[in-house]
Formats: structure tokens, C-alpha cells, sequence
């Protein structure tokens, strides 16, 4: 009794398949592969067994997927035999068959409403030795034929007689040699083989396709007939006409189409060396999950990490991930800078601080330098990624100048830098070593109006109220419990002086730790969108200090995370520093500059860049460091899922817990705006109505107004106590007077 068949459809094979893996994963079971010609489809056809998990442990990269296959009462045509090997004028001999006797079946025959099964039945000895019978009997009989000659002294008569000859150079004695060749090989593997039944199936293109199969078989039998399901398909071929083929040889009978998705297999090496940090699950070869873990310890961190792949492809869910991780299992302090919403969950969870740094009316004093930082270097610092940020491109040098003679004098005295101070000593910088003062106002160099331009996004930030004020938050007191910083709301021009201001106050932090962090993560700084940051050249300020820091972090014990699209964003000094790499799905351009920074083996550089450029969502090439035995050592390129987090996700359910989480942000949360009042008297203190009135704020206009019939004028949303300047217009708009006034109360001024 025939059992039920499963009908499996290969959805994804390796690009390199060996098809004698897969034909050896078969051996002892009956099986059929089914080609699909209408919609280009290749099936397999099985007994039942659970091929779908063992052929997916067997060969990587294989994955199958059920289907149906109708056959209600179909014309069909069974054919067995023997491939015929090709005949090669040179060697006078004939030579095996091709890897693949079906090679061009779907380029012939797509879109035909027809199916070609080919059944792999699996034979033994006995079979082996009664059909080696019968090929050595028909070779005796070669050359056996009836000759007719006159003979006879005395005169002319007709005689006939038999005469054999037999003739070794015959193809038809060459075929049946490579034939009992064959058979020998059967023999020789103690029967392991399999006779090979092709079936086409369909109302059309039978004769065509059958055609096509006959030139690449020896047919030993033909029969027509009708089937209604796949049973009765098993049952067509007679198994006394059918020949033993070895196992090695059958494979040449498999071949697939096209459309099948092709993936490819890289020989990496599982060592699962422990630690506490999943990094993900292998991917055996890089094709199917292993149940196998790849772990590291907190500590690999403190050596830089790089996390980059297009959008969509999971790098912020895994970065996510071992964020979650290093805050539980390490204990470490994470500092997260995000120019979206999507870490703030991540931040709930862990009872991490949250900061909408633009909406959120938070202050934050960016001019604010801890006690226990080296306030030299901490200016320093910010002078350099402020004239990175800026953009000022050739001007860069220049503008890095100026804010260091202006930061010089604004921390000669103090640590806490109030902003308005801050800058209007950046702008006196500036116009003393790149512009000159006249009766109108002042004349740039093109140095200085370059520098000026450049600046401007940084006028704009401190001009917000939660940026302008010398009383803040305490980064240190956010550092220790964690914390999100949510630009979201930011624009693309303002973000790289955020993520520099910011950066620049933990960088101080993590200098004024102890050298004896080594062993212990105690800080990671995760930087999403890491090229606003660190995007210039190798050459950039940024970029150098950014490579030392990289190494000076390990002995302070402090991570950094650098998320990016593209590779190239961040130089390629810095991406060979850091020494833990996850390389998701790489854009066709990139993917060779990819694999560069990656550590295969030579055999794999080949097909590696097409490997990442086809990685599925979650998966990713990684490098990283294990520490066996207490030593660091840099393992070879893995492939690793980090689908989903790998971790389960724990919300914060409790109002109290969120209550709690946010109690900072509310205690720092800035005074509201308040209007101001200019009352404008001339010197015998009456009234002056109708004049022009400007009023400015770091040297930008903010306000123009016209003083009433009482000489006043309403200022609405200035900052409480903040100096604003104050121009009386006169005709064509020319000053006849500059006062100060202050925002938030009422400001009498006496032409």
C-alpha cells in the first residue's frame, strides 16, 4: 500500500547547492521531484517522513514549504532508463552527463501547462545483478551477423555461413560498457542507489517535452496511461525495466528553476564561548538557524561597536537588544541619543530618563562644566565638535579658533557658563579675528561671514528658552540612572549641534573616570544616526578625536555604540577601531567596502558581498570579541539572527514607576515666558509715541513694534532676565539709539 505523499515546494535554495548532499539526505526513501513548468515551480514529493526539518539541518538553506499538486484524471507518459553520456570526438569515448541533464527544462518549456516528475526509487543488489545479466548478454549478441560467399574447387556455387565479427568501436557496444561501468559502481557501494522513472503529465507539450527527455536518455521503457492523485503516479513505473544508477550519478537528475530564491552559504564556525550578552543565534553557514547562541561579555563593549545596515533591516531592534542587556546584566549607564521616537519605549522600560530635548521645556545648560571635569579640556572639546557640527567646510580650522579665544575668557573665572554670555563672547571671537567695526556696523571678512553662517543654527538653539538659562539639568545625576535623548523634533540643520553639545558633556564624564575600568563596563554611549556626529572625513577633528577616545575608552570602561545606514558615513578609521561589528543588509554599492571590514575566510570573499547584500530581516554579519580564559580574542566573521530583541520585552505598567521615571524632567522644567513692557520717555519724562522699535536677542531681531499714545510698546514671550537689545529707528531705518532692556518686566528708556 502506497502511503499518502507530502508535496513540499522549495522556496529558498543555496546558490552552491550540492545536490549529492541532498540526494545522499534521501537515501533508502523513495522521493520524486515535480516540476511545475505553468508557474515555474520545482516540488518535492516525499513518503511523509519529516524531511522539512531533516533535509534544513542537512543542508543550510533550504526551505520547503507545503503545497498541493491536482491530478484529476491527467494523460500521462512514464519513460525509464539510463542517461546517455556524451560523445567527445576528441577522447574518441563517452564522457559523463552534466551536473544537470534538466539544466534547460524552464527555459524551454516555462509558462507550458505540464509537470515533469522525476521519481528516484531506491534499488539494491539483487536488482544490480539481474539487469548486469542482461547488459552482458546483449553485448555477447554485438556484431553477430549472416554473410553470404561462392565457394566450391570445381566450379561456382552459393554457400552460405555464419560469421561473427565483433565490432569493439560501436556506439552501441560504448553505450552498454559505460552501462555495466555503472552497474560496477553499484556494486561497489554495496547496492546504495536509485532507479530513475520520468513521468511528464499534461494535455499539451507532452510529445515536446518528452522529446527533450529522450536526447538525454537510454530509454529501457515507455508506457502511457491516466492518473487521478499522486499514488497512482508512484505506481506507474515497472520496476523490471528500470536500471540501478549509483547515488553519485542520480544527482545529475536534479535541477531547479530559476524563480527559486537563491541564498548563500558562507563557512563560519560556532564558538560559544559564554558570557552573560546574547548577541544573537548562529546561522549554521549562514543560511538556518542552529539553536545555537553567540555570547559575549559587557566588557567586549568598552572596545567600540558599529551597527549599521539599510532601513528596515532590524539594526535598531538589536541595538535595543543589547542595550536592555548591558543595563540588567551589567549594570552599565547607558546614554542614548535618537533622532526619532522609537528608544523611548526602550527608556520606559528600563526607568531610564527621557528627554524631548526641543518640546519638551527641559533646561539644559550645554555650557555647564562638572567639578570633577578638567575644565581646559572640557572646552576644548566642545570647541572642536561645535566647529564639526557647524559645517563650516574649509572655514572649519578657522571657526574652531574663535570659539577657543572665546571660550577662554568665558571659563577663565567659572565653571558654569551662562549661554547668553557664552555666545556673545563666540560673536566678539569672531568679529575680532574675521571682521572690523564701522559707524554703520560691521564688515566681515569672507572668512568671518562664512563662520558667521555657520553659527547661525546655534544662535537659533540657544535662543529657546529651555537652552538659554545657566541653571539645568545635572548630566551627571542623568547619566547615572540612564537616559534617552529624543530629537525627534529637531530639524536635520539642528541635530548635529545637539548630538555635539550632548556628546560633549558625557565625553567630559567619561574623562574624569578612573583608568582601572577595563574589566567592566560602567558607561555606554549609543549614537544613532552616528554620521551627524562623526560623518566628516578621516582627516576632521571630530573623526581624530573620536579614534583616540575609542582607545582611551577601554581603560575607563566606557562602550560606544555608532548606528548608521551606510558604512561609509563613518570613516573608515573609526570602523576598524571598533572591534564589534553587525553588518545588516548592505546596499549593492556599499556591500564591498562591507566585507573589507569584515573577517572571512579567502574562500568566502568572493560571494561574501552578495551574501550581505541579500541578508534577511534580523540578520547580520558580526564580528565580535569573547574573552576565553580571561583573554581577549577576535573571532571571525559569524552570521547571527537578532530578530525581535531576542529578549522579551517588560513594560512598565505601574503610573507610580512612570510617575517616577519622569519626577527629573518635571523638577528642571523651565519658568514660563513672560512679556516685556518699553516704556520710551524723552528727557523731560513725557511720553514719545510713534516710534520704530527693534528689539533683539543674541544679536538676532526677535521683535519690531511702534510705541503707543502713552510711549509704550509690548514685547510678547521674552525670557525672564535675559538682556535683550533695543534700537530706536529713525528714517531709512538707521539707529538714533541703542539701550538694553530685560525680558519679562517693564523697562523705562530716556532718549
Amino acid at each position: 500500500m502506497i502511503p499518502e505523499p507530502e508535496v513540499l515546494e522549495f522556496k529558498e535554495i543555496p546558490s552552491d547547492l550540492d545536490r549529492h548532499l541532498l540526494i545522499n539526505s534521501m537515501l533508502g526513501k523513495r522521493f520524486a521531484l515535480c516540476h511545475s513548468l505553468e508557474d515555474m515551480k520545482t516540488l518535492l514529493i516525499t513518503d511523509g517522513m519529516d524531511v522539512n526539518g531533516k533535509m534544513g539541518r542537512t543542508i543550510p538553506g533550504v526551505v520547503l514549504d507545503r503545497a498541493s499538486i491536482n491530478l484529476d484524471a491527467v494523460a500521462v507518459k512514464c519513460v525509464s532508463g539510463y542517461w546517455k553520456p556524451t560523445y567527445t570526438a576528441e577522447s574518441r569515448k563517452f564522457d559523463e552527463p552534466p551536473a544537470e541533464l534538466l539544466a534547460d527544462l524552464y527555459r524551454i518549456f516555462g509558462g507550458v501547462r505540464a509537470f515533469v516528475f522525476v521519481l528516484f526509487s531506491p534499488s539494491n543488489l539483487a536488482r544490480m545483478e539481474a539487469i548486469r545479466s542482461t547488459v552482458e548478454r546483449r553485448i555477447s549478441k554485438i556484431g553477430v551477423r549472416l554473410s553470404t560467399g561462392l565457394g566450391g574447387r570445381y566450379g561456382i556455387t552459393r554457400q552460405e555461413s555464419i560469421q561473427t565479427d565483433l565490432y569493439y568501436d560501436s556506439d552501441e557496444r560504448k553505450m552498454l560498457s559505460s552501462m555495466l561501468d555503472t552497474l560496477d559502481k553499484v556494486a561497489i557501494s554495496n547496492g546504495t542507489s536509485f532507479e530513475i522513472n520520468v513521468v511528464v503529465a499534461g494535455n499539451g507539450y507532452t510529445e515536446q517535452i518528452l522529446g527533450y527527455i529522450k536526447s538525454r536518455m537510454f530509454l529501457t521503457y515507455e508506457k502511457n496511461s491516466r492518473v487521478n492523485d499522486l499514488r497512482e503516479l508512484y505506481a506507474l513505473p515497472s520496476p523490471a525495466n528500470a536500471i540501478p544508477i549509483p547515488v553519485e550519478n542520480a544527482a545529475s537528475m536534479i535541477s531547479f528553476s530559476d524563480n527559486i530564491e537563491r541564498s548563500f552559504r558562507i563557512k563560519t564556525r560556532n564558538r560559544n564561548d559564554g558570557g552573560s550578552i546574547l548577541l544573537g543565534e548562529y546561522m549554521h553557514e549562514g543560511l538556518s538557524r542552529s539553536g545555537d547562541f553567540v555570547r559575549t561579555n559587557p566588557e567586549a563593549f568598552n572596545l567600540g561597536m558599529i551597527v549599521t545596515g539599510l532601513p528596515g533591516t532590524g539594526k535598531t531592534a538589536a541595538s535595543m537588544s543589547l542595550i536592555r542587556q548591558l543595563a540588567r546584566n551589567a549594570g552599565a549607564n547607558c546614554i542614548i541619543l535618537s533622532p526619532t521616537e522609537e528608544w523611548n519605549s526602550i527608556g520606559r522600560e528600563l526607568n531610564m530618563n527621557i528627554i524631548d530635548v526641543y518640546e519638551g521645556g527641559i533646561r539644559m545648560n550645554f555650557f555647564k562644566c562638572d567639578a570633577k571635569i578638567s575644565i581646559d579640556r572640557f572646552y576644548e572639546n566642545l570647541a572642536m565638535l561645535l566647529a564639526s557640527a557647524a559645517g563650516a567646510g574649509p572655514y572649519t580650522n578657522a571657526m574652531e579658533k574663535s570659539l577657543l579665544s572665546a571660550f577662554q575668557k568665558v571659563y577663565m573665572d567659572k565653571r558654569v557658563a551662562d549661554p547668553e554670555d557664552a555666545y556673545e563672547h563666540i560673536e566678539a571671537a569672531v568679529i575680532e579675528q574675521h571682521a572690523k567695526r564701522t559707524n554703520v556696523g560691521v564688515t566681515y571678512t569672507k572668512h568671518g561671514e562664512n563662520i558667521a553662517a555657520a553659527l547661525q543654527p546655534l544662535r537659533l538653539l540657544l535662543s529657546k528658552p529651555q537652552f538659554a538659562y545657566a541653571e539645568g539639568v545635572d548630566f551627571k545625576e542623568l547619566a547615572t540612572r540612564g537616559v534617552v535623548f529624543d530629537m525627534s523634533k529637531v530639524s536635520n540643520n539642528m541635530k548635529p549641534f545637539f548630538y555635539s553639545l550632548i556628546l560633549n558633556q558625557f565625553y567630559g564624564l567619561a574623562d574624569a573616570l578612573d583608568e582601572r575600568g577595563d574589566n567592566e563596563l560602567r558607561m555606554l554611549i549609543c549614537v544613532e544616526e552616528a554620521q551627524l556626529a562623526f560623518g566628516g572625513d578621516e582627516l576632521s577633528a571630530a573623526t581624530r578625536d573620536l579614534k583616540q577616545r575609542i582607545q582611551d575608552f577601554r581603560k575607563k570602561g566606557v562602550g560606544l555604540m555608532l548606528i548608521t545606514h551606510n558604512i561609509t558615513d563613518i570613516s573608515v578609521g573609526i570602523r576598524r577601531l571598533c572591534q564589534t561589528k553587525a553588518y545588516f543588509r548592505q546596499s549593492s554599492d556599499m556591500a564591498k567596502y562591507a566585507c573589507a571590514d569584515l573577517l572571512f575566510d579567502i574562500d568566502d570573499e568572493k560571494r561574501a558581498p552578495a551574501k550581505l547584500k541579500g541578508l534577511g530581516q534580523g540578520i547580520c554579519a558580526l564580528n565580535y570579541i569573547s574573552r576565553p580564559g580571561g583573554q581577549r580574542v577576535q573571532r571571525g566573521t559569524v552570521f547571527v539572527s537578532m530578530e525581535n530583541g531576542m529578549t522579551p520585552v517588560e513594560r512598565i505598567s505601574s503610573e507610580h514607576e512612570i510617575m517616577a521615571a519622569q519626577k527629573q524632567e518635571r523638577d528642571v522644567r523651565r519658568a514660563p515666558l513672560a512679556d516685556m513692557e518699553i516704556h520710551l520717555l524723552n528727557v523731560e519724562r513725557t511720553p514719545v509715541c510713534g516710534v520704530k522699535i527693534a528689539v533683539s536677542y543674541l544679536g538676532e531681531t526677535v521683535f519690531e513694534g511702534v510705541t503707543d499714545d502713552q510711549g509704550r510698546m509690548t514685547v510678547p514671550f521674552t525670557l525672564r532676565e535675559k538682556r535683550y537689545g533695543v534700537r530706536i529707528l529713525g528714517q531709512k531705518r538707521k539707529d538714533t539709539k541703542r539701550a538694553n532692556a530685560i525680558g519679562g518686566q517693564e523697562n523705562v528708556i530716556v532718549l
